[in-house]
This record gives C-alpha cells, structure tokens and sequence, in this order.
C-alpha cells in the first residue's frame, strides 16, 4: 500500500471491480521493510500498522525471507549509528 503510485493504481482497479460486481483479494506490499523491532509484535499478535524507516506503514503479517527488501529502507537503516 505504500509503493510509489501503488495507492492510486488500487484504487482504479477496486473501483472497476466495484462496479462490476466482483471480489478482488488483498494485495499485500511487494517490499520487506525495516521497522522498530518493539513494534512488530503488536502487529503480528493485534493487527496495529507499524512505521517503517522509509514512511510506508505496514501490518506485519507475512514472513519476509523471499521477499525483496525495501531500497529506502536499506538507505535509512545504513545511516543509524550501531
């Protein structure tokens, strides 16, 4: 939901199925994303979105191994001290 241009893409593609009559099934996020680790359990266990570090709130929810991780994410996360 919080890819560049992905909101408006949406949308227009539930707007069409909403006339239509149809059903169309969620579309998760593409990216994995790197989030406050203190935060992830509220939103596995509750449901609550999570910020990442690049912006885009998410509902940690699927397993991220396999996924691509998040380029502004990455970029942030290099910058914080460790």
């Amino acid at each position: 939901m919080g890819e560049p241009g992905h909101w408006t893409d949406r949308c227009c593609e539930l707007k069409a199925a909403n006339e239509a009559g149809q059903m169309v099934p969620s579309a998760p996020g593409v990216h994995a994303h790197y989030a406050e680790k203190t935060h992830i359990p509220a939103g596995v266990v509750e449901g609550k979105a999570s910020r990442a570090l690049c912006g885009v709130f998410f509902v940690p929810f699927q397993d991220h191994e396999g996924r691509e991780k998040c380029p502004s994410c990455e970029e942030e996360y290099s910058h914080l001290p460790r």
